[in-house]
């Protein structure tokens, strides 16, 4: 049996929440996904699941800048806000966060309130000398008419090996707005799995640009679900992965209420022998009449050895709805590097520029010019 189910399968300590219960009962149930399982069809956990791993609480606490009109607290797992895990789907990866995580960062912004710098929740994991895994887990909520930012982000030390389940959801209210930016750097022995779920109420707005670089294995799944007329949802992405690095992303948007949008913009680019995998679909319920809904994922390979597995698909059951979805995998143009070369520039040197401008199309949306400079130096250093 893989060490992580193996701490679930011990007696629960009493007064476990029935969050808690049922996330220990789902993992006992179904255990860890397998390349059977659709949404892993393309990738592999056996490296996960033959690593020892010995879980370390609060491993990275993140440390938070007090604002007006935000709140912020750590939770323990026994007393929970209403909030934690009624989003979050009970399944594989987020119910072992669920039965397992030890506290719980909750940020509330009040209504009305628009909160004018961006909201820090960093975790830098330390290296170790052993295989280390742990469960962070957050909830964000934003209330009626509140505009925040939120900077996620999670890296990793070079060092023993290390396994993150980050479980992160997101409430907005009515007219609320909020850009999301969340980042994962882990170290080449490092397992980055998140869960991230989004509820949109009426004629609220939600931004979010997600940007993965590298790892042994470096995924999120995205769920947004739009449950009021008129709310917004704009999901962007940047992945870079080389050389032993596989990046997947599993995103689902819900459109459930009449009148909401979604964009899905989502960008890769790929060298040595690095790994990537997009899966999106975008739903559309008999109650999500008017739905405007548009889901791209294009891919850049920079090298022969990478490759890409990508699937966008709709499913649609009402009518009086506009959506398209598209892929597209490639190289670099052609007609550009050779421009590039006509004014003296190396073709090497060309490269860097056409894929740096391929990840600006994205970075260049994010509203806080202070985050959008730390996501350009982070994938300018992560370019070969």
């Amino acid at each position: 049996m893989s060490s992580l189910l193996q701490a679930v399968d011990r007696p629960l300590p009493a007064g476990l929440s029935s969050l808690r219960r049922r996330a220990a009962e789902a993992v006992r149930n179904k255990g860890l996904p397998s390349t059977r399982d659709e949404a892993w069809r393309f990738t592999s956990l056996k490296a996960v699941t033959g690593i020892p791993f010995e879980s370390v609480p609060n491993a990275a606490a993140p440390k938070v800048k007090s604002q007006p009109g935000v709140t912020i607290e750590i939770t323990s797992g026994k007393d929970l806000p209403l909030e934690v895990g009624t989003l979050a789907t009970v399944e594989h990866f987020a119910a072992l966060n669920a039965a397992l995580f030890t506290e719980v960062t909750v940020v509330r912004v009040d209504p009305g309130v628009v909160v004018l710098e961006p909201i820090v929740l960093a975790r830098v994991f330390a290296a170790t000398n052993s295989p280390t895994v742990t469960y962070p887990r957050t909830l964000v909520v934003v209330g009626e008419g509140a505009t925040a930012t939120i900077v996620e982000s999670y890296s990793s030390e070079n060092g023993a090996a290390l396994l993150v389940d980050a479980v992160t959801e997101v409430v907005l209210g009515s007219r609320a707005q909020l850009h999301h930016t969340r980042w994962a750097r882990p170290h080449r022995r490092a397992f980055h799995i998140g869960r991230l779920a989004v509820r949109i109420a009426e004629g609220a707005r939600y931004g979010s640009t997600v940007v993965a670089l590298g790892g042994a294995l470096n995924r999120l799944e995205l769920a947004a679900e739009l449950v009021g007329p008129r709310a917004h949802a704009g999901l962007d992405g940047v992945y870079l992965s080389g050389e032993g690095d596989h990046i997947d992303h599993q995103i689902r948007v819900l459109h459930t209420a009449p009148k909401a949008t979604s964009r899905q913009r989502y960008r890769g680019l790929l060298h040595g022998h690095g790994v990537a995998v997009f899966d999106g679909t975008i739903v559309v319920a008999r109650t999500g009449a008017g739905t405007d809904a548009h889901q791209e994922n294009r891919n850049i390979l920079l090298s022969e050895n990478a490759s890409v597995h990508t699937k966008p698909h709709l499913r649609i059951d009402t009518d009086d709805v506009k959506c398209s979805h598209g892929a597209t995998v490639g190289a670099l143009d052609e007609d550009q590097l050779f421009y590039l070369r006509t004014r003296g520039i190396d073709r090497a040197a060309g490269e860097a520029i056409l894929a740096h401008a391929f990840a600006e199309s994205i970075l260049e949306d994010v509203p806080d010019e202070t985050v959008r400079e730390t996501l350009r130096r982070l994938v300018s250093e992560h370019l070969p």
